[in-house]
């Protein structure tokens, strides 16, 4: 989920922002490098530069499954860092998937003793909260970015408000965006309904489903199930109408065959993913880099086998890798 949420902030950021700053005037200006550090290694999910009200700032968005502890410190060290690196304050704001406990609040507060030593402010947004008619009239006032979102909302999944969110995205994205949104939506509709009946709705509203195999973030999905070994589901699900494709996407291959599998299967899984991106972009890796990929955490693993981008360098890979750049 956490990819594909990126994804989706990357493609419509105004919408977002303008949801988490409803009284504000925000104008965007472009994202910041999310890799804020080396030493040690923070990659932030996403971090716009934007003016508030005409006061410049950036804005470092997260997004939780589910309520965290440690949210508040990993918020305060993501600013800190941010602030630092790109010389500008910045506001935090988590958005909370799904419904497991309570989730902090805001301010996080270190104290020693009597003595207040930080706080910090952050903008959290339960979204299982709220009614999904609030997210889908937004949608329909030309913040389509939100749509997607809709099953994580109280209501989302209900039959009438899962066939109008996805009409509404088939009829209200521009053309150039309709297949993500479309592709994202069904992800995360899936994690809660059947897959064959989302597939039912995508052809109702597109007249095809070949939409979902034509995105390029269907392709990453498919290649993330052949490399656990499910060949056979992905051909079943192609030959099939995608009956099991979209619910062995990138999903379910990332969150379970990293998150939930097996400690040793999952790693090697992941590791085998970045080794065959970086050799097609690279060429043969040298020796170091090979065993760096097996000690580095499966959070940077995880992100460079989603977000390898064509115009990143070997040398930016191997700091990443905690490797001298040379």
């Amino acid at each position: 989920m956490d990819q594909g949420v990126k994804r989706l902030f990357q493609m419509r950021t105004e919408d977002i922002l303008a949801f988490i700053f409803p009284e504000s005037t925000i104008e965007f200006l472009g994202m910041a490098p999310t890799d804020v550090a080396t030493e040690p290694q923070l990659m932030l999910d996403t971090l716009p530069i934007v003016t508030i009200n005409g006061d410049e700032c950036i804005i470092d968005v997260e997004f939780e499954a589910q309520p965290t502890a440690t949210i508040g410190k990993r918020l305060d060290d993501y600013a800190s860092r941010a602030s630092i690196v790109h010389d500008k304050p910045v506001i935090s704001a988590v958005f909370w998937m799904t419904p497991h406990g309570a989730p902090p609040a805001s301010p996080y507060t270190v104290r020693v003793g009597k003595y207040l030593i930080s706080q910090r402010y952050y903008i959290g947004i339960e979204l299982y909260k709220l009614p999904a008619e609030q997210l889908l009239e937004l949608g329909r006032q030309g913040a389509v970015g939100l749509l997607p979102l809709v099953p994580f909302t109280q209501g989302g999944v209900d039959e009438p408000v899962l066939e109008q969110t996805v009409r509404a995205i088939a009829e209200l994205s521009q053309p150039t965006e309709v297949k993500e949104l479309e592709s994202l939506w069904a992800v995360f509709a899936t994690r809660q309904v059947e897959s064959s009946y989302v597939l039912n709705l995508v052809r109702r509203a597109l007249m095809s489903s070949e939409i979902l195999q034509q995105s390029s973030l269907y392709r990453e999905w498919t290649a993330v199930a052949k490399s656990e070994g499910r060949e056979e589901g992905i051909e079943q699900g192609i030959e099939q109408g995608i009956e099991q494709g979209i619910e062995q996407g990138i999903e379910q291959g990332i969150e379970q065959g990293i998150e939930q599998g097996r400690e040793e299967g999952k790693r090697a899984v992941i590791v085998e993913i970045v080794r065959k991106r970086l050799e097609r972009q690279f060429g043969a890796l040298l020796p170091d880099m090979d065993e760096a990929l097996l000690r580095t955490s499966s959070d940077i693993l995880e992100n460079l086998a989603i977000d390898l981008a064509p115009d990143v360098t070997l040398g930016q890979v191997r700091v990443r890798l905690g490797l001298s750049a040379e």
